[in-house]
Protein backbone atom coordinates (compact mmCIF):
# COMPACT_ATOMS: atom_id res chain seq x y z
CA UNK A 1 0.00 0.00 0.00
CA UNK A 2 0.56 3.71 -0.43
CA UNK A 3 0.40 6.05 2.20
CA UNK A 4 -1.94 9.11 0.82
CA UNK A 5 0.56 11.57 2.59
CA UNK A 6 2.90 10.82 -0.63
CA UNK A 7 0.14 12.65 -2.71
CA UNK A 8 -0.52 15.21 -0.30
CA UNK A 9 1.73 17.92 -2.05
CA UNK A 10 -0.95 17.69 -4.96
CA UNK A 11 -4.48 18.26 -3.00
CA UNK A 12 -3.21 21.80 -1.62
CA UNK A 13 -4.45 24.09 -4.81
CA UNK A 14 -8.13 24.46 -4.47
CA UNK A 15 -10.41 23.78 -7.95
CA UNK A 16 -13.13 24.93 -8.94
CA UNK A 17 -14.75 22.01 -10.82
CA UNK A 18 -14.05 18.44 -11.18
CA UNK A 19 -12.66 17.87 -14.58
CA UNK A 20 -9.38 20.28 -13.15
CA UNK A 21 -9.57 18.09 -10.38
CA UNK A 22 -9.38 14.46 -12.22
CA UNK A 23 -6.59 16.08 -14.29
CA UNK A 24 -4.38 17.52 -11.51
CA UNK A 25 -5.15 15.06 -8.38
CA UNK A 26 -7.01 11.79 -9.75
CA UNK A 27 -5.12 11.05 -12.52
CA UNK A 28 -1.59 11.90 -10.74
CA UNK A 29 -2.28 9.75 -8.17
CA UNK A 30 -3.38 6.85 -10.11
CA UNK A 31 -0.09 7.13 -12.32
CA UNK A 32 1.92 6.96 -8.47
CA UNK A 33 -0.44 3.44 -8.02
CA UNK A 34 1.15 2.26 -10.95
CA UNK A 35 -2.03 1.91 -13.00
CA UNK A 36 -1.46 1.43 -16.84
CA UNK A 37 -2.80 4.56 -19.21
CA UNK A 38 -4.24 2.42 -21.35
CA UNK A 39 -8.02 2.58 -22.07
CA UNK A 40 -8.94 -0.68 -21.61
CA UNK A 41 -7.43 -0.28 -17.86
CA UNK A 42 -8.80 3.31 -16.67
CA UNK A 43 -12.06 3.72 -17.87
CA UNK A 44 -14.13 6.81 -17.63
CA UNK A 45 -17.28 7.74 -17.11
CA UNK A 46 -18.10 3.57 -17.37
CA UNK A 47 -22.08 3.04 -17.81
CA UNK A 48 -23.38 0.68 -15.59
CA UNK A 49 -27.20 -0.10 -14.74
CA UNK A 50 -28.22 0.11 -11.00
CA UNK A 51 -31.49 -0.08 -9.36
CA UNK A 52 -31.96 3.50 -10.17
CA UNK A 53 -31.72 3.38 -13.83
CA UNK A 54 -28.52 3.51 -16.09
CA UNK A 55 -25.29 5.82 -14.44
CA UNK A 56 -21.97 6.24 -15.44
CA UNK A 57 -19.30 5.82 -12.97
CA UNK A 58 -16.29 8.43 -12.48
CA UNK A 59 -13.48 5.79 -13.37
CA UNK A 60 -13.31 2.34 -13.36
CA UNK A 61 -10.21 0.00 -13.14
CA UNK A 62 -9.72 -3.17 -14.52
CA UNK A 63 -7.24 -5.71 -14.07
CA UNK A 64 -7.13 -8.28 -17.00
CA UNK A 65 -10.98 -7.23 -17.95
CA UNK A 66 -11.83 -7.87 -14.20
CA UNK A 67 -12.94 -4.59 -12.97
CA UNK A 68 -11.11 -4.16 -9.28
CA UNK A 69 -11.71 -0.39 -8.18
CA UNK A 70 -14.44 1.91 -9.04
CA UNK A 71 -13.47 5.92 -8.39
CA UNK A 72 -16.02 8.71 -7.70
CA UNK A 73 -14.34 11.58 -7.40
CA UNK A 74 -15.36 15.40 -5.87
CA UNK A 75 -13.26 18.50 -5.93
CA UNK A 76 -14.45 19.18 -2.19
CA UNK A 77 -14.08 17.01 0.86
CA UNK A 78 -18.25 18.31 2.18
CA UNK A 79 -19.27 15.93 -0.72
CA UNK A 80 -17.35 12.94 0.30
CA UNK A 81 -20.31 11.24 1.55
CA UNK A 82 -22.35 11.26 -1.42
CA UNK A 83 -18.99 10.45 -3.42
CA UNK A 84 -19.05 7.29 -1.37
CA UNK A 85 -22.32 6.23 -1.59
CA UNK A 86 -22.42 6.83 -5.44
CA UNK A 87 -18.94 4.64 -5.47
CA UNK A 88 -20.70 1.82 -3.09
CA UNK A 89 -24.04 2.22 -5.22
CA UNK A 90 -22.16 1.18 -8.36
CA UNK A 91 -19.32 -1.54 -6.42
CA UNK A 92 -22.87 -3.78 -5.26
CA UNK A 93 -24.58 -3.12 -8.58
CA UNK A 94 -22.20 -3.86 -11.32
CA UNK A 95 -23.94 -4.36 -14.70
CA UNK A 96 -22.64 -2.99 -17.56
CA UNK A 97 -25.23 -1.27 -19.93
CA UNK A 98 -23.14 -1.73 -23.57
CA UNK A 99 -23.60 -5.31 -25.06
CA UNK A 100 -19.46 -5.13 -26.07
CA UNK A 101 -18.80 -4.46 -22.53
CA UNK A 102 -20.40 -7.29 -20.89
CA UNK A 103 -18.89 -9.54 -23.72
CA UNK A 104 -15.15 -8.87 -22.97
CA UNK A 105 -15.30 -8.47 -18.91
CA UNK A 106 -14.80 -11.92 -17.79
CA UNK A 107 -16.99 -11.39 -15.25
CA UNK A 108 -19.59 -9.73 -14.01
CA UNK A 109 -19.81 -8.79 -10.00
CA UNK A 110 -19.51 -6.69 -7.50
CA UNK A 111 -16.55 -4.41 -7.31
CA UNK A 112 -14.49 -5.66 -4.51
CA UNK A 113 -12.82 -1.46 -3.96
CA UNK A 114 -13.88 1.40 -4.02
CA UNK A 115 -11.85 4.84 -4.15
CA UNK A 116 -13.04 8.42 -3.21
CA UNK A 117 -10.48 10.83 -3.55
CA UNK A 118 -12.72 14.13 -2.60
CA UNK A 119 -10.11 17.73 -1.80
CA UNK A 120 -7.61 16.82 0.34
CA UNK A 121 -9.53 13.21 1.32
CA UNK A 122 -7.44 10.34 -0.38
CA UNK A 123 -9.85 7.60 0.78
CA UNK A 124 -9.83 3.88 -0.35
CA UNK A 125 -12.25 1.05 0.90
CA UNK A 126 -13.18 -2.72 1.05
CA UNK A 127 -16.56 -4.02 0.15
CA UNK A 128 -17.93 -6.90 2.76
CA UNK A 129 -20.65 -8.44 3.75
CA UNK A 130 -21.39 -7.79 7.26
CA UNK A 131 -22.22 -10.94 9.70
CA UNK A 132 -25.39 -10.98 9.02
CA UNK A 133 -24.97 -12.24 5.62
CA UNK A 134 -27.12 -9.78 3.98
CA UNK A 135 -25.65 -6.17 4.22
CA UNK A 136 -22.65 -4.97 2.65
CA UNK A 137 -20.78 -2.43 4.09
CA UNK A 138 -17.09 -0.34 3.29
CA UNK A 139 -14.07 -0.96 5.35
CA UNK A 140 -11.52 1.20 4.75
CA UNK A 141 -8.13 0.65 4.18
CA UNK A 142 -4.74 1.87 5.73
CA UNK A 143 -3.78 3.18 2.44
CA UNK A 144 -3.88 3.03 -1.08
CA UNK A 145 -3.58 -0.22 -3.11
CA UNK A 146 -0.94 -0.02 -5.80
CA UNK A 147 -2.14 -1.42 -9.11
CA UNK A 148 0.34 -4.67 -8.74
CA UNK A 149 -1.43 -5.36 -4.92
CA UNK A 150 -4.89 -5.10 -7.00
CA UNK A 151 -3.27 -7.69 -9.96
CA UNK A 152 -2.48 -10.18 -7.21
CA UNK A 153 -5.59 -9.90 -5.28
CA UNK A 154 -7.70 -10.38 -8.34
CA UNK A 155 -5.67 -13.46 -9.49
CA UNK A 156 -5.63 -15.22 -6.32
CA UNK A 157 -9.59 -14.67 -6.40
CA UNK A 158 -9.97 -16.68 -9.65
CA UNK A 159 -7.59 -19.06 -9.55
CA UNK A 160 -9.53 -22.41 -8.94
CA UNK A 161 -7.80 -24.35 -6.55
CA UNK A 162 -10.26 -27.04 -5.88
CA UNK A 163 -8.73 -27.03 -2.17
CA UNK A 164 -8.78 -23.74 -0.95
CA UNK A 165 -11.86 -21.10 -0.22
CA UNK A 166 -11.96 -17.59 -2.31
CA UNK A 167 -9.84 -15.50 -1.90
CA UNK A 168 -10.95 -13.16 1.20
CA UNK A 169 -10.26 -10.02 -0.40
CA UNK A 170 -13.42 -10.64 -2.86
CA UNK A 171 -16.76 -11.00 -2.16
CA UNK A 172 -17.49 -14.59 -3.29
CA UNK A 173 -21.20 -13.60 -3.32
CA UNK A 174 -20.02 -11.72 -6.83
CA UNK A 175 -18.19 -14.23 -7.88
CA UNK A 176 -20.69 -17.15 -8.19
CA UNK A 177 -23.08 -15.26 -10.09
CA UNK A 178 -20.79 -15.96 -13.36
CA UNK A 179 -21.48 -19.66 -12.58
CA UNK A 180 -24.89 -20.16 -11.71
CA UNK A 181 -25.49 -18.83 -15.11
CA UNK A 182 -22.81 -20.83 -16.71
CA UNK A 183 -24.81 -24.07 -15.23
CA UNK A 184 -27.83 -22.46 -16.65
CA UNK A 185 -26.42 -22.02 -20.03
CA UNK A 186 -25.63 -25.88 -20.16
CA UNK A 187 -29.43 -26.97 -19.28
CA UNK A 188 -30.90 -24.87 -21.51
CA UNK A 189 -29.45 -26.01 -24.41
CA UNK A 190 -29.74 -29.68 -23.34
CA UNK A 191 -33.71 -28.78 -22.61
CA UNK A 192 -34.99 -25.79 -24.27
CA UNK A 193 -35.34 -25.49 -27.75
CA UNK A 194 -33.86 -22.51 -29.41
CA UNK A 195 -37.14 -20.87 -30.42
CA UNK A 196 -38.79 -21.34 -27.35
CA UNK A 197 -36.55 -19.71 -24.91
CA UNK A 198 -37.62 -16.08 -25.10
CA UNK A 199 -41.32 -17.89 -23.73
CA UNK A 200 -42.53 -16.32 -20.28
CA UNK A 201 -41.81 -18.98 -18.11
CA UNK A 202 -38.98 -20.96 -20.48
CA UNK A 203 -36.14 -20.81 -18.01
CA UNK A 204 -38.32 -21.20 -14.86
CA UNK A 205 -37.89 -24.88 -15.85
CA UNK A 206 -33.79 -24.63 -16.16
CA UNK A 207 -33.31 -22.72 -12.63
CA UNK A 208 -35.41 -25.92 -11.42
CA UNK A 209 -33.35 -28.16 -12.73
CA UNK A 210 -30.51 -25.66 -11.31
CA UNK A 211 -32.06 -25.93 -7.98
CA UNK A 212 -32.12 -29.74 -7.75
CA UNK A 213 -28.17 -29.90 -8.98
CA UNK A 214 -27.06 -27.61 -5.63
CA UNK A 215 -29.01 -29.32 -3.30
CA UNK A 216 -27.88 -32.18 -4.49
CA UNK A 217 -24.58 -31.40 -3.96
CA UNK A 218 -24.70 -29.78 -0.40
CA UNK A 219 -26.84 -32.22 0.78
CA UNK A 220 -23.65 -34.73 -0.42
CA UNK A 221 -25.81 -36.58 -2.97
CA UNK A 222 -24.93 -38.90 -6.03
CA UNK A 223 -25.58 -36.08 -9.03
CA UNK A 224 -25.49 -38.51 -11.88
CA UNK A 225 -29.47 -39.49 -11.18
CA UNK A 226 -30.60 -36.00 -11.76
CA UNK A 227 -28.10 -36.24 -15.08
CA UNK A 228 -29.95 -39.47 -16.42
CA UNK A 229 -33.82 -38.38 -15.46
CA UNK A 230 -33.42 -35.33 -18.08
CA UNK A 231 -31.28 -37.01 -20.42
CA UNK A 232 -28.37 -35.08 -20.13
CA UNK A 233 -25.72 -35.93 -22.27
CA UNK A 234 -22.38 -37.00 -20.99
CA UNK A 235 -21.02 -33.40 -22.53
CA UNK A 236 -23.15 -31.73 -20.85
CA UNK A 237 -23.21 -33.60 -17.50
CA UNK A 238 -19.35 -33.44 -18.17
CA UNK A 239 -19.73 -29.51 -18.55
CA UNK A 240 -21.65 -28.87 -15.07
CA UNK A 241 -19.61 -31.27 -13.23
CA UNK A 242 -16.57 -28.89 -14.33
CA UNK A 243 -18.15 -26.23 -13.07
CA UNK A 244 -18.87 -27.14 -9.76
CA UNK A 245 -15.48 -28.89 -9.15
CA UNK A 246 -14.10 -25.44 -9.67
CA UNK A 247 -14.23 -24.63 -5.48
CA UNK A 248 -14.37 -26.81 -2.71
CA UNK A 249 -18.09 -26.32 -2.06
CA UNK A 250 -17.86 -27.14 1.76
CA UNK A 251 -15.62 -24.29 2.54
CA UNK A 252 -17.45 -21.98 0.48
CA UNK A 253 -20.94 -22.84 1.47
CA UNK A 254 -23.05 -20.90 4.10
CA UNK A 255 -24.26 -17.39 3.39
CA UNK A 256 -21.56 -15.98 1.01
CA UNK A 257 -23.28 -18.73 -1.49
CA UNK A 258 -26.86 -18.34 -0.42
CA UNK A 259 -26.68 -14.73 -0.96
CA UNK A 260 -24.90 -15.45 -4.28
CA UNK A 261 -27.84 -17.62 -5.54
CA UNK A 262 -30.29 -14.86 -4.06
CA UNK A 263 -28.68 -12.23 -6.14
CA UNK A 264 -28.20 -14.72 -9.42
CA UNK A 265 -32.01 -15.27 -9.27
CA UNK A 266 -33.08 -11.25 -8.61
CA UNK A 267 -31.50 -10.52 -11.47
CA UNK A 268 -32.37 -13.01 -14.08
CA UNK A 269 -35.78 -13.83 -13.64
CA UNK A 270 -37.07 -10.67 -11.93
CA UNK A 271 -40.72 -9.80 -13.12
CA UNK A 272 -40.92 -12.51 -15.33
CA UNK A 273 -44.51 -14.46 -15.94
CA UNK A 274 -44.38 -17.88 -16.15
CA UNK A 275 -46.52 -20.03 -18.49
CA UNK A 276 -48.24 -21.77 -15.86
CA UNK A 277 -50.18 -18.48 -14.33
CA UNK A 278 -52.21 -18.39 -17.58
CA UNK A 279 -52.61 -15.31 -19.17
CA UNK A 280 -54.38 -11.64 -19.64
CA UNK A 281 -55.12 -10.97 -16.01
CA UNK A 282 -53.54 -13.80 -14.91
CA UNK A 283 -49.57 -12.97 -14.41
CA UNK A 284 -47.30 -13.15 -11.33
CA UNK A 285 -44.67 -10.46 -11.22
CA UNK A 286 -41.53 -11.45 -9.40
CA UNK A 287 -40.13 -8.41 -7.85
CA UNK A 288 -37.71 -9.24 -5.08
CA UNK A 289 -37.33 -7.31 -2.09
CA UNK A 290 -33.63 -5.55 -2.05
CA UNK A 291 -31.82 -6.43 0.87
CA UNK A 292 -31.55 -2.94 2.56
CA UNK A 293 -35.40 -2.88 2.85
CA UNK A 294 -35.09 -6.38 3.75
CA UNK A 295 -33.20 -5.88 6.66
CA UNK A 296 -35.07 -2.86 7.72
CA UNK A 297 -38.40 -4.31 7.85
CA UNK A 298 -36.78 -7.33 10.34
CA UNK A 299 -34.89 -4.59 12.41
CA UNK A 300 -38.50 -2.30 12.65
CA UNK A 301 -39.95 -5.92 13.79
CA UNK A 302 -37.25 -6.93 16.25
CA UNK A 303 -38.72 -10.34 16.12
CA UNK A 304 -37.41 -12.78 19.27
CA UNK A 305 -36.40 -16.20 19.16
CA UNK A 306 -39.96 -16.99 20.69
CA UNK A 307 -41.99 -15.54 18.00
CA UNK A 308 -43.61 -17.93 15.28
CA UNK A 309 -42.84 -16.24 11.97
CA UNK A 310 -44.87 -16.46 8.43
CA UNK A 311 -43.83 -14.96 5.04
CA UNK A 312 -47.81 -15.71 2.96
CA UNK A 313 -45.67 -14.71 -0.45
CA UNK A 314 -41.70 -15.52 -0.07
CA UNK A 315 -40.80 -15.13 -3.16
CA UNK A 316 -37.06 -16.45 -3.31
CA UNK A 317 -37.28 -16.44 0.77
CA UNK A 318 -35.36 -13.18 1.52
CA UNK A 319 -37.05 -12.61 4.91
CA UNK A 320 -36.46 -16.28 5.90
CA UNK A 321 -33.36 -16.31 5.73
CA UNK A 322 -32.72 -12.50 7.31
CA UNK A 323 -34.48 -14.02 10.33
CA UNK A 324 -33.18 -17.31 10.55
CA UNK A 325 -29.58 -15.67 10.45
CA UNK A 326 -30.51 -13.46 13.19
CA UNK A 327 -31.46 -15.72 15.50
CA UNK A 328 -29.09 -18.78 14.47
CA UNK A 329 -26.50 -17.73 17.34
CA UNK A 330 -29.18 -17.99 20.00
CA UNK A 331 -31.27 -21.20 18.94
CA UNK A 332 -31.27 -24.74 18.07
CA UNK A 333 -31.64 -23.80 14.36
CA UNK A 334 -33.05 -26.81 13.40
CA UNK A 335 -36.01 -26.70 15.88
CA UNK A 336 -36.23 -23.09 15.11
CA UNK A 337 -37.25 -24.02 11.37
CA UNK A 338 -39.27 -26.67 12.20
CA UNK A 339 -41.95 -24.89 15.01
CA UNK A 340 -41.10 -20.77 14.45
CA UNK A 341 -40.81 -20.03 10.67
CA UNK A 342 -43.06 -20.66 8.01
CA UNK A 343 -43.80 -20.06 4.52
CA UNK A 344 -46.11 -20.70 1.17
CA UNK A 345 -45.69 -19.16 -2.40
CA UNK A 346 -48.47 -19.62 -5.40
CA UNK A 347 -45.12 -19.70 -7.85
CA UNK A 348 -43.93 -23.13 -8.15
CA UNK A 349 -40.15 -21.35 -8.98
CA UNK A 350 -40.15 -19.17 -5.92
CA UNK A 351 -40.96 -22.32 -3.40
CA UNK A 352 -38.12 -24.33 -4.91
CA UNK A 353 -35.94 -21.20 -5.30
CA UNK A 354 -36.59 -20.16 -1.42
CA UNK A 355 -35.93 -23.85 -0.38
CA UNK A 356 -32.78 -23.71 -2.22
CA UNK A 357 -31.63 -20.83 -0.37
CA UNK A 358 -32.17 -21.51 2.46
CA UNK A 359 -30.42 -25.05 2.02
CA UNK A 360 -27.01 -22.63 0.77
CA UNK A 361 -27.97 -20.33 3.90
CA UNK A 362 -27.80 -23.05 6.55
CA UNK A 363 -25.96 -26.14 4.78
CA UNK A 364 -26.60 -29.36 7.10
CA UNK A 365 -29.02 -27.86 9.41
CA UNK A 366 -32.64 -28.67 8.29
CA UNK A 367 -34.12 -30.76 5.81
CA UNK A 368 -36.75 -30.07 2.65
CA UNK A 369 -39.85 -30.63 4.06
CA UNK A 370 -41.75 -30.51 0.72
CA UNK A 371 -40.23 -30.72 -2.52
CA UNK A 372 -42.51 -29.65 -5.94
CA UNK A 373 -41.96 -31.67 -9.00
CA UNK A 374 -44.20 -30.51 -11.60
CA UNK A 375 -43.97 -31.49 -14.83
CA UNK A 376 -40.62 -32.33 -14.62
CA UNK A 377 -40.17 -36.46 -15.09
CA UNK A 378 -38.83 -37.81 -18.30
CA UNK A 379 -39.19 -41.60 -18.06
CA UNK A 380 -41.01 -41.80 -21.56
CA UNK A 381 -38.87 -39.98 -23.19
CA UNK A 382 -35.73 -41.71 -25.21
CA UNK A 383 -32.43 -41.26 -24.36
CA UNK A 384 -31.57 -38.97 -27.15
CA UNK A 385 -34.74 -37.10 -27.42
CA UNK A 386 -34.63 -33.46 -26.23
CA UNK A 387 -37.16 -32.09 -23.83
CA UNK A 388 -39.54 -29.32 -25.11
CA UNK A 389 -41.86 -26.67 -23.98
CA UNK A 390 -44.74 -28.16 -24.76
CA UNK A 391 -43.82 -31.06 -23.19
CA UNK A 392 -43.39 -28.95 -19.88
CA UNK A 393 -46.32 -26.99 -20.32
CA UNK A 394 -48.76 -28.91 -22.24
CA UNK A 395 -50.77 -25.89 -22.27
CA UNK A 396 -48.74 -23.98 -24.66
CA UNK A 397 -50.80 -25.18 -27.34
CA UNK A 398 -50.10 -29.13 -28.46
CA UNK A 399 -52.91 -30.93 -29.50
CA UNK A 400 -51.00 -34.77 -28.39
CA UNK A 401 -51.17 -35.88 -24.97
CA UNK A 402 -47.91 -34.17 -23.41
CA UNK A 403 -45.06 -36.97 -22.80
CA UNK A 404 -44.57 -35.77 -19.80
CA UNK A 405 -46.95 -35.21 -16.53
CA UNK A 406 -47.81 -33.56 -12.94
CA UNK A 407 -46.14 -35.38 -10.04
CA UNK A 408 -45.44 -33.60 -6.45
CA UNK A 409 -43.79 -35.40 -4.15
CA UNK A 410 -43.29 -34.34 -0.54
CA UNK A 411 -39.97 -35.54 1.86
CA UNK A 412 -40.10 -35.77 5.33
CA UNK A 413 -38.31 -32.43 6.79
CA UNK A 414 -38.45 -29.69 8.98
CA UNK A 415 -38.52 -26.51 6.59
CA UNK A 416 -42.23 -25.36 6.61
CA UNK A 417 -42.20 -23.97 3.28
CA UNK A 418 -44.96 -24.78 1.21
CA UNK A 419 -46.70 -24.13 -2.21
CA UNK A 420 -49.97 -23.03 -1.50
CA UNK A 421 -51.92 -19.58 -2.20
CA UNK A 422 -51.04 -17.57 1.04
CA UNK A 423 -54.64 -15.97 0.88
CA UNK A 424 -56.02 -18.91 2.72
CA UNK A 425 -55.16 -22.15 4.14
CA UNK A 426 -57.82 -24.39 2.41
CA UNK A 427 -57.05 -26.93 -0.02
CA UNK A 428 -58.64 -25.19 -2.67
CA UNK A 429 -56.93 -26.00 -5.91
CA UNK A 430 -55.50 -29.73 -6.18
CA UNK A 431 -51.83 -29.03 -6.25
CA UNK A 432 -52.29 -27.76 -2.53
CA UNK A 433 -52.38 -29.13 0.92
CA UNK A 434 -54.79 -28.60 3.58
CA UNK A 435 -52.72 -26.42 5.89
CA UNK A 436 -55.12 -25.29 8.25
CA UNK A 437 -53.52 -26.94 11.24
CA UNK A 438 -50.09 -25.72 10.23
CA UNK A 439 -50.62 -22.00 9.18
CA UNK A 440 -54.27 -21.49 11.31
CA UNK A 441 -55.47 -17.93 11.84
CA UNK A 442 -54.37 -16.01 14.98
CA UNK A 443 -51.53 -17.71 15.41
CA UNK A 444 -47.99 -16.05 14.30
CA UNK A 445 -47.24 -13.48 16.24
CA UNK A 446 -45.24 -11.83 13.45
CA UNK A 447 -46.42 -11.59 9.58
CA UNK A 448 -43.42 -10.13 7.58
CA UNK A 449 -43.87 -10.12 3.97
CA UNK A 450 -43.68 -8.24 -0.22
CA UNK A 451 -46.79 -9.57 -1.30
CA UNK A 452 -47.78 -9.40 -5.05
CA UNK A 453 -49.13 -5.77 -5.41
CA UNK A 454 -50.87 -4.92 -9.15
CA UNK A 455 -50.83 -8.65 -10.57
CA UNK A 456 -53.21 -10.83 -10.39
CA UNK A 457 -52.41 -13.46 -7.63
CA UNK A 458 -53.72 -16.98 -9.44
CA UNK A 459 -57.35 -15.84 -8.39
CA UNK A 460 -59.47 -18.47 -10.49
CA UNK A 461 -60.94 -19.30 -7.72
CA UNK A 462 -62.74 -15.42 -6.64
CA UNK A 463 -66.20 -17.37 -5.00
CA UNK A 464 -63.89 -18.70 -2.26
CA UNK A 465 -61.66 -15.61 -1.49
CA UNK A 466 -64.91 -13.52 -1.51
CA UNK A 467 -66.44 -16.05 1.37
CA UNK A 468 -62.73 -15.95 3.00
CA UNK A 469 -63.05 -11.61 2.47
CA UNK A 470 -66.71 -10.60 2.90
CA UNK A 471 -65.94 -7.21 2.75
CA UNK A 472 -64.70 -8.18 -0.92
CA UNK A 473 -67.88 -9.64 -1.84
CA UNK A 474 -69.50 -6.41 -3.31
CA UNK A 475 -66.41 -5.53 -5.79
CA UNK A 476 -66.27 -6.38 -9.28
CA UNK A 477 -62.80 -7.38 -9.32
CA UNK A 478 -60.31 -8.70 -5.99
CA UNK A 479 -57.29 -6.36 -5.78
CA UNK A 480 -54.06 -7.76 -4.17
CA UNK A 481 -53.26 -5.32 -1.79
CA UNK A 482 -56.26 -5.16 0.19
CA UNK A 483 -56.70 -8.76 0.15
CA UNK A 484 -53.10 -9.74 1.68
CA UNK A 485 -53.48 -6.68 4.28
CA UNK A 486 -56.72 -8.28 5.77
CA UNK A 487 -55.17 -11.87 5.06
CA UNK A 488 -52.04 -10.64 7.44
CA UNK A 489 -54.70 -9.68 9.66
CA UNK A 490 -56.05 -12.75 10.27
CA UNK A 491 -53.13 -14.65 10.75
CA UNK A 492 -51.27 -12.63 13.36
CA UNK A 493 -52.31 -13.03 17.19
CA UNK A 494 -53.72 -10.55 19.77
CA UNK A 495 -50.72 -8.24 19.63
CA UNK A 496 -49.05 -10.25 16.99
CA UNK A 497 -46.27 -7.41 14.55
CA UNK A 498 -47.63 -7.02 10.91
CA UNK A 499 -45.03 -5.55 8.76
CA UNK A 500 -46.23 -5.43 4.54
CA UNK A 501 -44.88 -3.63 1.53
CA UNK A 502 -48.42 -2.19 0.18
CA UNK A 503 -48.55 0.45 -2.50
CA UNK A 504 -48.20 3.89 -1.84
CA UNK A 505 -51.24 5.51 -0.36
CA UNK A 506 -53.01 2.57 1.00
CA UNK A 507 -54.16 4.38 4.17
CA UNK A 508 -55.59 7.45 1.76
CA UNK A 509 -57.31 5.90 -0.79
CA UNK A 510 -60.70 6.81 -0.58
CA UNK A 511 -61.78 4.03 -2.71
CA UNK A 512 -60.02 1.67 0.06
CA UNK A 513 -62.21 3.00 2.95
CA UNK A 514 -63.61 -0.28 3.86
CA UNK A 515 -59.89 -1.70 4.60
CA UNK A 516 -58.90 1.55 6.05
CA UNK A 517 -61.81 1.22 8.47
CA UNK A 518 -60.83 -2.90 8.82
CA UNK A 519 -57.34 -2.15 9.93
CA UNK A 520 -57.98 0.91 11.89
CA UNK A 521 -60.66 -1.42 14.04
CA UNK A 522 -58.11 -4.20 14.22
CA UNK A 523 -54.73 -2.77 14.34
CA UNK A 524 -52.45 -0.17 16.17
CA UNK A 525 -50.65 1.56 12.86
CA UNK A 526 -47.36 2.04 13.93
CA UNK A 527 -45.61 3.39 11.38
CA UNK A 528 -45.72 3.84 7.46
CA UNK A 529 -42.53 4.88 5.66
CA UNK A 530 -42.91 5.52 2.03
CA UNK A 531 -40.29 3.98 -0.40
CA UNK A 532 -38.47 5.31 -3.62
CA UNK A 533 -39.78 4.74 -6.75
CA UNK A 534 -36.91 2.52 -8.76
CA UNK A 535 -36.38 0.07 -5.79
CA UNK A 536 -38.06 -2.77 -7.66
CA UNK A 537 -37.64 -2.71 -11.27
CA UNK A 538 -39.88 -2.24 -14.16
CA UNK A 539 -42.32 -1.27 -11.15
CA UNK A 540 -43.11 2.33 -11.49
CA UNK A 541 -45.84 2.91 -8.55
CA UNK A 542 -44.25 3.64 -4.81
CA UNK A 543 -44.55 1.29 -2.49
CA UNK A 544 -44.64 1.90 1.08
CA UNK A 545 -44.06 -0.07 4.40
CA UNK A 546 -47.10 -0.30 6.65
CA UNK A 547 -45.74 -1.86 9.96
CA UNK A 548 -48.68 -2.54 12.78
CA UNK A 549 -49.62 -4.19 16.09
CA UNK A 550 -53.05 -6.53 16.42
CA UNK A 551 -54.97 -4.90 19.14
CA UNK A 552 -58.06 -5.60 20.42
CA UNK A 553 -58.12 -2.24 21.80
CA UNK A 554 -56.93 0.53 18.90
CA UNK A 555 -56.51 4.10 19.07
CA UNK A 556 -56.79 6.45 16.23
CA UNK A 557 -55.53 9.03 18.73
CA UNK A 558 -52.16 7.93 19.09
CA UNK A 559 -49.46 9.08 16.92
CA UNK A 560 -48.18 7.17 13.95
CA UNK A 561 -44.65 7.43 12.30
CA UNK A 562 -44.46 8.79 9.15
CA UNK A 563 -40.72 9.17 7.30
CA UNK A 564 -40.19 9.11 3.09
CA UNK A 565 -36.80 7.62 1.76
CA UNK A 566 -35.27 10.63 -0.16
CA UNK A 567 -36.04 9.97 -3.94
CA UNK A 568 -33.19 11.45 -5.67
CA UNK A 569 -31.23 8.66 -8.27
CA UNK A 570 -28.24 9.50 -5.53
CA UNK A 571 -29.78 8.23 -2.90
CA UNK A 572 -28.16 5.24 -0.41
CA UNK A 573 -31.23 3.34 0.21
CA UNK A 574 -29.55 1.70 3.15
CA UNK A 575 -27.71 4.46 4.66
CA UNK A 576 -31.52 6.10 4.34
CA UNK A 577 -33.39 3.55 5.98
CA UNK A 578 -30.92 3.49 8.85
CA UNK A 579 -31.08 6.94 9.23
CA UNK A 580 -35.42 6.40 9.64
CA UNK A 581 -34.95 3.33 12.15
CA UNK A 582 -32.92 5.60 14.24
CA UNK A 583 -35.49 7.97 14.16
CA UNK A 584 -38.55 6.04 15.04
CA UNK A 585 -36.88 4.43 17.84
CA UNK A 586 -36.76 7.81 19.20
CA UNK A 587 -40.11 8.38 18.01
CA UNK A 588 -41.31 5.27 19.74
CA UNK A 589 -39.76 5.94 23.21
CA UNK A 590 -40.40 9.81 23.48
Amino acid sequence: MVSPKKFQDLTKTRYYNETDYWDNVVTPVLDGLGVPKGAHIRRREFPITTHWGDRSADWLIFVQNRPMLVIEAKQSEKDFEKAKADAKTFAINFNPTKREDREVIREIRAIPYIFTPCGAKLLMFKLTILEDGITPDLHPLEGLLTYEELGKIAQRSVTFTGTKPLEENLLSTSQFRINFEEICNAIEKRVIPKAKTKLPGARDFVVLVLNEILLASFQKQDREPIYKKYKFTKKVAKQIEEILNRYALKQIEGPDLAYAYRDFVTRNFTGTTPLWAGKEEKEIGRYLTPAPVIKFMVEICNPTPKDKVIDFACGSGGFLGAIATRMSPYVDIANYLSEKLFACDVDPFSVSTAQTFMELLLPGKQTLAQVIEESFYVTSLKKSSQISLDDIYPKAGISKPPRLGFRKTKKEGILNIFHHNGLFSEKIHFWEYNLRSIIPEQSFDLVISNPPGGADYNLEHSDELKKLFPSEGLRKKLQNAPLFIQRAIQLAKNGGKICLIVPDGVLANIELQYLQEYIFNTCQVKAVISLPRGIFPSVSSKMSILYMIKTKTPSIKKPIFMASVETEEETDLESELKKILENYKQFKYN
